[in-house]
């Protein structure tokens, strides 16, 4: 059984609080990450809000989903209607909100934002998809979901679509 979610409105408003704790939490516990757009030794950090990159964002997710090495980070520069279509095809207020979508494979577990009960079985999911604010860096959707190879290909061909896939390495910085 494919399970698939994605937080939006009140839900995504809670998981941005869960966020917000693990974001602004002693930076001792945290590893800096780096994003590139392309394969060579220049690093970029991506969009950035004041302190914060897409690149820190993409790596405190991915820890709160007990996954400090997904295998493939993407994101793509659209707005919030159409990456919510293309991701989960959910319809949201606020669609042309202009938003980064982070698309991490790996193997992700137990989120911390999740709000399933206590006691209720193990979430896991390959696939986590991030939806940023791309003026002020704010998490506004986000969800984990468990895809086969023509599942995640069909999502990042729709996204696409949509604008340039630049990479998004995530990497614990040595």
């Amino acid at each position: 059984m494919n399970r698939k979610w994605l937080l939006s409105g009140g839900s995504a408003i809670v998981a941005a609080g869960v966020l917000s704790i693990i974001l602004f939490s002693p930076p001792a516990t945290h590893r800096t990450v780096f994003a590139a757009t392309q394969q060579s030794n220049t690093v970029h950090t991506g969009p950035a809000w004041g302190t914060r990159t897409l690149a820190s964002l993409a790596e405190m997710v991915a820890k709160g989903a007990h996954d400090m090495n997904p295998t493939s980070s993407v994101y793509f520069v659209t707005n919030r209607g159409q990456g919510n279509l293309a991701t989960s095809g959910a319809r949201v207020d606020g669609g042309s909100m202009p938003v980064d979508i982070v698309v991490m494979h790996g193997a992700f577990s137990n989120p911390k934002w999740s709000t399933a009960p206590l006691g209720a079985p193990t979430e896991k999911g390959n696939t986590l998809v991030v939806i940023v604010d791309a003026q002020n860096g704010s998490v506004v959707d986000m969800g984990m979901m468990t895809q086969n190879t023509n599942q995640a290909s069909a999502m990042v061909g729709k996204l696409s679509v949509l604008s340039a896939r630049h990479l998004l390495t995530v990497t614990q910085n040595s």
